[in-house]
């Protein structure tokens, strides 16, 4: 009896699942009974105007549609980041660096905007010669951004225009003054003749007053003759012309190459003869030489 009842469970069984495949395939054919087309082949049926089903119910539905569309557009959008509009956004200091550069336009007088046309024609042009006639009007302009501007056009002259520079290293304003320095010390770097270098930085020690200057200018003789230098550094010290600071900072050179403090010309002269030895002409020959 037991295994009758097994047999007919298992026969209940494989009748349920023979009609729900049976279920499966009828539900898979078309009304009239035709099997689906096969893959690849379009299974849209057209309706009027030759339009497909799918076609006409979008048709019906152009909300539904537009919102999917914006959806995808959505997702594809990248988020903007700040950054990305920093030049554009305007804000406190893209407002002041604007406001800047109109008190500036503002603070030039007709005379000033002359000056800078005529600086920058003669810089266009490499004409150092107008440059250098520009300097009396533009050392008695007030705008220091004029006067920088012409420092700026005789530094590309490099050793040509060293000398024109020393008006502008005297200058009220410390931009102005730094700019001519370090556009003097890049030419003299060009010059390679001794003695005229030498010069140059005399030259120059009788104009500045920063103290931070002359003593980098006067470290320059340092390396020198000793004759040339110390003939330097006298000059400076009784021309004259030196101010305060430079005669300071030439006497304070002249007692780091001597060892005694500065006294008069004649005892300057006196160490030269009991202490100077002229450079060996083979030595100097080899070290020019080496340096090209």
């Amino acid at each position: 009896m037991r295994v009758k009842y097994i047999v007919g469970g298992f026969i209940a069984l494989l009748a349920v699942v023979l009609i729900g495949v049976m279920c499966t395939i009828w539900r898979g054919r078309t009304p009239d009974g035709e099997a689906p087309a096969d893959e690849g082949q379009s299974s849209e049926v057209l309706g009027a105007g030759g339009a497909t089903e799918s076609e006409r119910m979008t048709a019906e539905r152009p909300s539904d549609s537009r919102r999917s569309v914006a959806k995808r557009r959505k997702g594809r959008r990248k988020k903007p980041e700040a950054s990305d509009f920093a030049e554009d956004i305007p804000g406190p200091e893209k407002d002041a660096e604007d406001e800047e550069d109109d008190d500036d336009d503002d603070d030039m007088s007709p005379e000033d905007r002359r000056l800078m046309d005529a600086i920058e024609q003669g810089r266009d042009d490499d004409d150092l010669e107008r440059l250098v006639k520009l300097i009396p009007d533009v050392t008695a302009s007030t705008n220091a951004e004029v006067r920088a501007e012409l420092v700026d056009a005789i530094g590309w002259f490099d050793v040509q225009g060293m000398n024109h520079l020393l008006p502008f290293m005297a200058d009220s304003d410390e931009d102005v003054r730094e700019s001519a320095i370090d556009n003097w010390t890049s030419a003299l770097d060009e010059v390679e003749d001794e003695k005229t270098r030498a010069n140059m930085i005399g030259a120059v020690m009788q104009v500045l007053t920063d103290e931070d200057a002359l003593e980098s200018m006067s470290s320059g003789l340092i390396d020198m003759d000793e004759k040339i230098a110390l003939q330097t550094l006298v000059d400076v010290i009784e021309g004259g012309k030196a101010s305060p600071e430079g005669v300071a900072a030439a006497r304070e050179q002249y007692e780091f190459l001597t060892g005694d403090e500065y006294t008069t010309i004649e005892a300057a002269n006196q160490w030269l003869e009991e202490n100077y030895e002229p450079p060996d002409p083979k030595n100097d020959a080899d070290n020019k030489g080496q340096n090209r």
